[in-house]
This record gives C-alpha cells, structure tokens and sequence, in this order.
C-alpha cells in the first residue's frame, strides 16, 4: 500500500514538472530515458513504447530550431491530440465508405429497374 501511495505521489510530482520547459534529449540513451519519463508519467493512449517513441522522435524533428526546451506536458498533449485525429480519421473513412456503398446500391438498383421497365406501344408490342 505504502509503495502504490508513493508512486503515485511521485507521478503527481512529475506531471507538476512536466508543465515546465526541459531539455529536449541529445543522445540516445538520453532519449529513451526522457521519453520513459513520459511514458511513466502520462496516461497515454498506447502502451506501445516503439510507437510512443516513434510520435516522441517526430515530434522532436518539428520543434523549431531553437526550441531546445519543451515541456514533457506539450508532447503528452500532441500525442493525445494525434490518436484523436486517427480515430476521427477512421470515422470519416466508415461514414464515406458507407455511403459510397449505399450510392453504389442505389444506381445497381436504378440500373436494374430501367432493364425491367419496357416501353409498350399502342399495338402491344414491347420496345427497347
């Protein structure tokens, strides 16, 4: 119990500091150990360490060229902000999907009711 209380109170700790600039890694191992801290810190969508590390080093390469320090929080919130926009994305490509399809049925059944409809002349005779 004493340990689960303390960290969570460590945790608490650090989403406090992360609401401050710091040092943007500069080596590998300084990488992973920064982007653990985020990772430990934040409830992030994934549990995925490759593809947070992945969101984690793309986002580094589109900070501005002199953004040395950035709050661990602003890389929490871009990484939320990212799995919205991919789901929303999956919503967009279902809903058009689904009515490319109904349209799809529409002109089938369209097609199919002016190949059962005939024209018939006076005499009785049916015409194309």
């Amino acid at each position: 119990m004493g340990m689960n209380l303390l960290n969570k109170f460590k945790k608490l700790i650090n989403k406090f500091l992360g609401l401050f600039p710091s040092k943007t890694p500069t080596g590998r191992a300084e990488f992973d150990v920064w982007a653990q801290s985020i990772i430990d810190t934040y409830d992030l969508p994934t549990k995925d360490a490759d593809s947070i590390k992945w969101a984690l080093a793309t986002m580094i390469m589109h900070t501005g060229p002199t953004k040395a320090y950035v709050p661990k929080f602003k890389f929490y919130l871009m990484i939320s902000a990212g799995a919205s926009k991919q789901v929303a994305s999956v919503v967009f490509r279902e809903i058009k999907d689904a009515q490319d399809e109904a349209a799809r049925k529409a002109k089938e059944q369209q097609s199919a009711e002016a190949t059962a409809l005939q024209v018939v002349s006076s005499d009785g005779q049916a015409q194309a």
